[in-house]
């Protein structure tokens, strides 16, 4: 992976827990605590791949936005909804005004909502909130217009996963390539998931390459 043109990194200096993803909400909730640690200023911003430190969650931030986070085994990257700028250090929101208060209640509002519920649902979740009835006219437009972005969003969800006690389980039953020992997970929510499987392992850099619409393509074998 050698691409360093335009490309930008935004490198947190702490974790996000992910847990299990089922729901978009779940992933909604890492985006937003990226947001919040962007305002923080708890990132770093470097040059290119090689300068990555540890297994922290990073941003690229190119035409298109990724952000990739490391689990056990394990790695993963959804779409970035919002629009960065990156220079000199510093990292600004383009988009829409994200401040630190907003995110929380737009976290608050989400906190138990499922993307199956009615919008008449959400909208009572938004009228009940306390904090959101508080702020001005164009606060609470700007809050009702993230979570709009945020439930409306293509994730671009995918995993890479190695997976050896699942693959063990499946292989003892004759039916190895029904889980293979490494695999890409396409999707998260359990009936639009489907596994691609891989001969080898790879690393981060590979991963990189294959989601960069700015490289070549890789192709199955």
């Amino acid at each position: 992976y050698l691409r360093t043109d335009d490309m930008k990194i935004v490198q947190f200096k702490r974790n996000i827990k992910s847990g299990s993803i089922r729901r978009k909400v779940d992933l909604i909730h890492i985006i937003i605590n990226a947001c919040e640690m962007i305002n923080l200023n708890q990132f770093m911003s470097l040059e290119n791949i090689d300068k990555l430190e540890g297994d922290y969650p990073f941003i690229i931030v190119d035409d298109t936005s990724r952000m990739f986070l490391f689990e056990n085994n394990k790695f993963f990257s959804i779409s970035f909804p919002f629009q960065i700028n990156v220079d000199k250090k510093q990292v600004r929101f383009l988009s829409m005004p994200l401040t630190l208060g907003l995110l929380s209640i737009v976290s608050s509002i989400l906190n138990d909502f499922d993307e199956r519920q009615s919008m008449i649902e959400l909208t009572e979740k938004i009228l009940d909130n306390e904090e959101y009835n508080a702020l001005l006219k164009d606060e609470q437009q700007t809050v009702e217009e993230l979570i709009v972005c945020l439930l409306s969003y293509e994730t671009g969800y995918v995993r890479y996963d190695y997976d050896l006690e699942n693959y063990e389980k499946y292989k003892s039953l004759g039916k190895p390539d029904l889980h293979p020992l490494n695999h890409l997970d396409i999707n998260y929510t359990s009936n639009a998931t489907y596994k691609i499987g891989i001969k080898n392992a790879i690393d981060i850099k590979v991963f990189l390459d294959c989601l960069d619409p700015n490289t070549d393509c890789w192709f199955f074998k």
